[in-house]
Formats: structure tokens, C-alpha cells, sequence
């Protein structure tokens, strides 16, 4: 996915975390990443910018949503319904918490 958002990481607030396709885990990022495309399936646009601005400036978070629209877009279009989970991303990047980000969307 790196190679489809190339500009973007130069745009990037802190170092992304993007793993090998071999590695057996998802990094925090990659979740993110994933999360925000399952929440664009269901119109959540809002949620899938949060997740996008997290690591990302304002003006590349806007611009890549609009490619991440693409992508949900398609995947669905191909039967490919990403599924909606409850992650822990402060637990995911080591801050303990147990909040869940944001509400169950349906």
C-alpha cells in the first residue's frame, strides 16, 4: 500500500509503521490504514479522517481519504466488505489505555 500513497509518507507527522508482508502481525498503522477503508464502506468519513490525521498533516489526511474512498469503493464493488472491529489503538501503540476508538458502526 506504501507504493499507492508514496507522497503521502513524505507528508507524514512521525515515522509510519509499515511491516513486512511476511510479518504474521498488523502494525498500529496498518490497522489504522485498514480500519479507515472498513469505516469508509460504511460512509464513516469522519472516523476514516481521524484515523488518516492521526499520522498524517490535515491537507495529505484530506487528500488521501479521497484515495482511501477508491479503495473502499472497489473492494466493495468486488464483494470485498472489510470487517468493522473495535480497536484499542491507544493499547495498540503501547499507552495501556482500554478506550475504544470511537462507536460500533453497523
Amino acid at each position: 500500500m506504501v507504493d499507492h500513497w508514496g507522497w503521502q509518507a513524505a507528508a507524514a507527522t512521525r515515522c509510519v509503521d509499515v511491516r513486512c508482508r511476511e510479518c504474521r502481525s498488523l502494525s498500529p498503522d496498518e490497522t489504522r490504514i485498514l480500519h479507515s477503508i472498513s469505516c469508509l464502506q460504511r460512509d464513516a468519513s469522519e472516523t476514516a479522517f481521524d484515523l488518516l490525521a492521526s499520522w498524517l498533516r490535515p491537507e495529505a489526511a484530506r487528500a488521501s481519504l479521497y484515495l482511501a474512498k477508491d479503495i473502499a469503493r472497489i473492494l466493495s464493488m468486488t464483494m470485498h466488505r472489510l470487517p468493522l472491529r473495535s480497536w484499542r489503538f491507544p493499547e495498540l501503540d503501547g499507552r495501556g489505555s482500554w478506550l475504544l476508538h470511537g462507536a460500533r458502526l453497523q
